[in-house]
């Protein structure tokens, strides 16, 4: 499972978005630590290095958070 860490980061526990470090594939599952909480993400869609996607569920009402 260590290898499913590190592959995105959060800039400031407050954001709902994570930052991919690597290019990542549809259905990976990614591990992110909040304030020694850990989320484990199944993304939904591919997402290019540097790019950022939702850690929380979003709907068209919420700005998302950078």
């Amino acid at each position: 499972m260590t290898e499913k860490r590190n592959l995105a980061v959060v800039i400031n526990k407050k954001d709902n978005v994570a930052t991919a470090v690597k290019d990542l594939s549809a259905g990976e599952e990614v591990y992110i630590t909040i304030d020694e909480q850990e989320l484990q993400i199944t993304l939904l869609s591919d997402i290019k290095f540097g790019h950022k996607f939702a850690i929380v569920d979003t709907c068209q009402e919420n700005c998302v958070s950078l």
